[in-house]
């Protein structure tokens, strides 16, 4: 098969469910830094992987339907910030 037709099912796939990078995400969600999209990886409430070598743009990548289910069950932004504030102190307390 031609490499072109592989290219052409990746390529629909990708635009089915795009990567986004930290900085990407948090212009979506209206955030001043891509360090927040982060804290709320690393607190759990974002999905994302890891990746292998860390750009500028951040060393996370976030999946559109993870975003959306964030969105979706996040609500509000100060919803989010509360939540994240929440498990920051649970964190430092336990």
């Amino acid at each position: 098969m031609p490499q072109s037709y592989f290219r052409t099912i990746v390529r629909k796939e990708y635009n089915k469910n795009p990567w986004y990078t930290t900085i990407e995400v948090a212009r979506i969600l209206h955030l001043k830094s891509k360090n927040t999209v982060a804290k709320y990886i690393r607190l759990g409430l974002l999905k994302a992987k890891k990746r292998s070598r860390p750009g500028p743009d951040g060393e996370y990548i976030i999946r559109k339907s993870a975003l959306d289910e964030f969105i979706r069950k996040g609500g509000s932004q100060s919803d989010i910030r509360r939540k994240a504030a929440i498990l920051t102190l649970t964190f430092k307390i336990g």
